[in-house]
Formats: structure tokens, C-alpha cells, sequence
């Protein structure tokens, strides 16, 4: 027997290890789960970018959609900062053209209504 297939025949068994084997494997439920990154929008001047994030609460049986920005020229790198109220549910979002404010859509008051 050469070595090479040998040596595969040794190792195999320790990388199906525990482990590896006790690993959960995705199901529908995690699918269901995901956060959903949507709708990037880009500023004016490249600094700055807005997605939607869809959140879903599996037990309750119901998602909120948030806006979320980053600034991508800071230094430190800092993780994407959300900016809307939990539950707001948005969508829409868009920069006025000197990318001062975001403005989106919300129906949070009752009917949809246009936000900034």
C-alpha cells in the first residue's frame, strides 16, 4: 500500500471526529432565522452606506425590517450602527443629495408614511 492512501485511511477517522460529527446541520428553521441584508444604499459621497436588515423572531412568528449604516472610511472599522427604532419595520431608504439625511418609508404611524 503506498503511503500517500495510507496516510488518508489514518487521518480521515480524526477529521470526522466528535466534533465534526456533533456539529448541528442547517435545517429550514436556521433558514427562516437569518438575518436578511437588502437594499444598500451608497451616499452621495461614497462615505457612507445604508442597508435594510430583516430580522425574524421564529417563536413569535413575525420579522422587522431596520436600517443599518456604516461609515466606510472610519479608521477604526467600526461595525454597522442601526438607526432606526426596533420594529419600525422600513424600507426605501435613500440619501438626500447633499447626504445629510437618510429618508425611508414606515408605516409605524398607521399608514405608510415618508421618514427622515
Amino acid at each position: 500500500m503506498p503511503l500517500r492512501p495510507a496516510l488518508l485511511a489514518l487521518v480521515m477517522p480524526a477529521l470526522l471526529s466528535a466534533p465534526a460529527l456533533a456539529a448541528k446541520p442547517f435545517d429550514a428553521r436556521d433558514l427562516v432565522t437569518l438575518d436578511r441584508v437588502s437594499a444598500p444604499v451608497l451616499s452621495p459621497d461614497g462615505r457612507k452606506l445604508v442597508v435594510a436588515v430583516r430580522e425574524a423572531e421564529y417563536a413569535a412568528n413575525k420579522a422587522s425590517t431596520g436600517l443599518w449604516i456604516e461609515d466606510l472610511f472610519a479608521r477604526d472599522a467600526a461595525p454597522p450602527v442601526r438607526f432606526t427604532a426596533e420594529g419600525f419595520n422600513v424600507n426605501s431608504a435613500a440619501f438626500s443629495p447633499d447626504g445629510a439625511w437618510v429618508y425611508f418609508l414606515s408605516a409605524k404611524s398607521g399608514s405608510q408614511q415618508l421618514w427622515r
